[in-house]
């Protein structure tokens, strides 16, 4: 499982690597460039397996639903440690 980079079109945009994983991994890891801090924000398993394969005509409903939802139901959060 090898992981796809597209090229940042200017500077100050963000680099994007694509990795298949199993919902249980899923997860974005955001690291600011002039600190070298990474956050990984990791989906709820229990949010992402009900939303998976939904029907297109309960999409739009589910994500209105989404933006109602506290952060803390669809994601966690966890600093990932500086590697020296």
């Amino acid at each position: 499982m090898g992981g796809r980079q597209l090229p940042a079109s200017a500077p100050g945009s963000p680099i994007c690597t694509f990795v298949e994983a199993p919902i249980a991994g899923f997860e974005t890891v955001v690291k600011d460039r002039r600190t070298g801090k990474e956050l990984a924000f990791r989906g709820r398993t229990e949010f992402l397996k009900r939303l998976l394969n939904l029907p297109h005509d309960k999409q739009a409903a589910a994500a209105e639903q989404v933006a109602r939802m506290p952060d803390d139901q669809i994601f966690s959060v966890r600093a990932v440690p500086v590697a020296n």
